[in-house]
C-alpha cells in the first residue's frame, strides 16, 4: 500500500510540473540587449583597448543567455541613434510583464552641465560646450527603458568617469567630479558602473577591461541574484586593480522589487530536487513568481565548476555505497556499509591563493606561515579546524553557497574513487603518485630533491578516477565529524559523526602529508583526537557542497 501511495505521489508531482511548465511557456520572458563599444574616436580622445573588444564579448555571452542582442562596434553619432531606434521600438513591441532590457555601453563618457553624456566615435569635441552637440545624452536611453514600462531594465557602464576637457577656450583647468549619479531611476532598474564616481575604468592587461572582464565571468554562474554578481564583481575588479596601482571599485543603483537572475538556481518543487533551465527568473515581491521551464536534473557527475573567480574548484561525486574502514587499526574497525548522496568536493586542498582572497577581504583573521616552501597554488598550511570553519563562513557570505567541510565518510568514499584497494589506485605506492616520506634519506623524493621538505603544488599528481587531486598524502586534511576511538555505533550514510562525541572539541584528519611514510597514507587511514586548536605546517583542508 505504501509504495502505491508513492508512487501516485510522484505521478500527481509530475502533472503538476507539467502543468508548471505549461504555464511557463506561455508567459516566458522576453530579454532584448543593445551593446555598444567604441574603442577608435576620430578626435582628441584616441584609441581605447579593450571596450570593442568588450562589447564584442559581452554581446557573445549574453546571446548564449537568451538575449536577443542588438549590437555596434565604433558607431558614430547617427549609428547610435539607429541602434538605439531599434532597441526601443523592439522594447515597445514585447509585453512589458515579462520583457527585460539591457543596455552595455564600453567607451569614454562624462559629465557636463549636470548632464550625463556617451561618445561616439566621430565625436569632435575640445570643450565642454562642444558636448551637447558631440554626444548622446544617457538620459536618453534611461528614459527609453523607464518608458518601456518593463517589469525589469539593466544599464551597464563600463566608462570612465572624469571630464578631461576644458571649460572654455584658452582655460587650462577641467571639470573633476565625474559622472552625476542617476536620479530618476525607474521602478525596477539597476545601474552598474565600472568604477566609482571620478575615477576612471582601467583597460585590462588583455583581451578584456577589468570590469568587463570579471562581469562576464559572474554573469555566467548559477543562482546569483543581479546583486550578487555585481558584488562578486566588485570584490574581484578591486583586488585585482590594487595590484595594478589604480584602484578601482565599481558601483551600482538599485531599484529592483525582486530577485534577478542571468542563470536561475536550483529550486525544489515537492522534493523532486529539478533545476531550472537557463531562463531569467524574476521574483516581483507583490506578483505571483514566474517559474521557467523545466529542463535537466542537478548537476551532473563528474561536472567541474567554480562559484567565483576566487573560489575552488569544484567536481561533482556520484552517489553510491561502500564498505568503509579496514582491519588494519582499531580505529578504522569496524568495517561497516555507507550509503552516500550525490555530493561536490573540491579538486584540491584549498591553497593559498584561495586563503589570502579571504584573509585580504578581512573574513579570514590568520595569515598562515608558508614555512618559506611557496604560496600560490600550494594548500594553505597550518591551518586548525576553527580556522578552516572561518573560511567557509566567509565563502558563504561571498558566494551565497554552502561549502562545508566533508564528512569522513563522504572523504573516505571520494578518496577511494569506486576502489577497494589500499590506495585509489591499487595496493602499492611509489614517489611519482603522490607527496609523502619527505626529507627522509631512503625515500625516491629525496634522492631527487634533497632540500625535500614540504608540501607540492596542487595538481602535481594524477587526478584519481573522480577527478581529485592529493588524496593521498601533501597534506592532512580537516573532516567535519569530531573524534572517536573506533566506528561502533557510527552512521549508515553520509551525515559527520557530531553527536555522541566523547569531547567535541576533538576532531578527524585523514590524508596522510609529506611528512609520512606510505601507511599513513592509506583510504582508509583516519588520524583521531586532534584539538580544533590544532595547527601544523602537515594540515590544511578542501571543501564539499551538496548538490541535490
Amino acid at each position: 500500500m505504501k509504495n502505491i501511495t508513492k508512487k501516485l505521489i510522484v505521478i500527481l508531482t509530475l502533472l503538476q510540473l507539467l502543468t508548471i511548465t505549461s504555464t511557463s511557456a506561455k508567459t516566458k520572458e522576453t530579454r532584448i540587449a543593445l551593446i555598444i563599444g567604441n574603442s577608435h574616436y576620430s578626435n582628441n580622445f584616441g584609441t581605447l583597448s579593450n571596450p570593442a573588444n568588450d562589447a564584442t564579448d559581452m554581446a557573445a555571452t549574453l546571446k548564449k543567455l537568451g538575449f536577443e542582442v542588438i549590437s555596434g562596434i565604433d558607431l558614430k553619432r547617427e549609428e547610435m541613434f539607429a541602434k538605439l531606434d531599434v532597441f526601443e521600438n523592439k522594447l515597445r513591441a514585447s509585453n512589458p510583464d515579462t520583457t527585460v532590457g539591457l543596455f552595455y555601453y564600453a567607451g569614454h563618457g562624462m559629465e557636463v552641465d549636470g548632464e550625463n553624456y556617451l561618445l561616439p566615435s566621430d565625436a569632435k569635441v575640445t570643450y565642454q560646450q562642444d558636448i551637447s552637440r558631440a554626444g548622446i545624452k544617457l538620459n536618453r536611453i534611461i528614459k527609453t527603458m523607464k518608458y518601456s514600462n518593463n517589469r525589469l531594465n539593466i544599464v551597464v557602464l563600463d566608462a570612465c568617469r572624469n571630464n578631461p576637457l576644458p571649460k572654455k577656450p584658452n582655460s587650462r583647468s577641467v571639470a573633476t567630479g565625474g559622472w552625476k549619479e542617476i536620479t530618476e531611476l525607474a521602478e525596477g532598474m539597476f545601474i552598474g558602473y565600472g568604477t566609482s564616481k571620478g575615477r576612471e575604468a582601467a583597460d585590462g592587461t588583455g583581451r578584456n577591461g577589468l570590469f568587463t572582464k570579471h562581469l562576464i565571468y559572474n554573469i555566467q554562474q548559477p543562482g546569483l541574484t543581479i546583486e550578487r554578481v555585481f558584488k562578486n564583481t566588485r570584490i574581484a575588479v578591486n583586488k585585482e586593480s590594487k595590484k595594478l596601482g589604480r584602484p578601482q571599485l565599481p558601483t551600482d543603483q538599485n531599484q529592483l522589487l525582486g530577485d534577478f537572475y542571468f542563470i536561475p538556481p536550483e529550486f525544489d518543487t515537492n522534493n523532486t530536487n529539478l533545476i531550472a533551465s537557463r531562463q531569467l527568473i524574476i521574483r516581483p515581491s507583490s506578483t505571483p513568481q514566474l517559474i521557467p521551464s523545466i529542463t535537466t536534473l542537478t548537476r551532473q557527475v563528474g561536472e567541474q565548476y567554480k562559484d567565483c573567480t576566487d573560489c575552488p574548484s569544484m567536481v561533482v561525486i556520484p552517489s553510491g555505497s561502500f564498505y568503509m574502514g579496514s582491519k588494519e587499526n582499531d580505529n578504522e574497525k569496524p568495517i561497516h556499509k555507507v550509503n552516500i548522496n550525490q555530493f561536490s568536493m573540491s579538486q584540491t586542498e584549498v591553497t593559498f591563493n584561495q586563503w589570502d582572497a579571504c584573509y585580504n577581504a578581512g573574513g579570514c583573521s590568520d595569515n598562515p606561515d608558508d614555512e618559506g616552501w611557496g604560496r600560490g597554488t600550494r594548500p594553505v598550511i597550518n591551518i586548525n579546524w576553527n580556522d578552516a570553519q572561518e573560511y567557509i563562513k566567509w565563502l558563504n557570505s561571498e558566494t551565497s553557497e554552502s561549502y562545508r567541510l566533508p564528512s569522513e565518510s563522504e572523504w573516505e568514499y571520494a578518496a577511494r574513487a569506486g576502489n577497494s584497494s589500499k590506495y585509489s589506485w591499487g595496493d602499492s605506492i611509489s614517489c611519482s603518485q603522490a607527496q609523502y616520506n619527505g626529507g627522509r634519506k631512503s625515500s625516491c623524493y629525496y634522492k631527487s630533491n634533497k632540500n625535500s621538505r614540504g608540501t607540492s603544488v596542487v595538481k602535481s599528481y594524477s587526478a584519481n578516477n573522480y577527478g581529485l587531486y592529493d588524496m593521498h598524502g601533501n597534506v592532512w586534511e580537516w573532516v567535519e565529524d569530531c573524534s572517536h576511538g573506533s566506528y561502533a555505533g557510527a552512521p549508515s550514510d553520509d551525515n559527520a559523526w557530531s553527536s555522541d562525541c566523547t569531547d567535541s572539541s576533538k576532531h578527524v584528519l585523514r590524508s596522510g602529508s609529506w611528512m609520512n611514510d606510505p601507511d599513513k597514507l592509506l583510504s582508509a587511514n583516519r588520524l583521531t583526537g586532534a584539538s580544533s586548536n590544532y595547527s601544523a605546517n602537515s594540515i590544511g583542508f578542501r571543501l564539499a557542497q551538496n548538490t541535490e
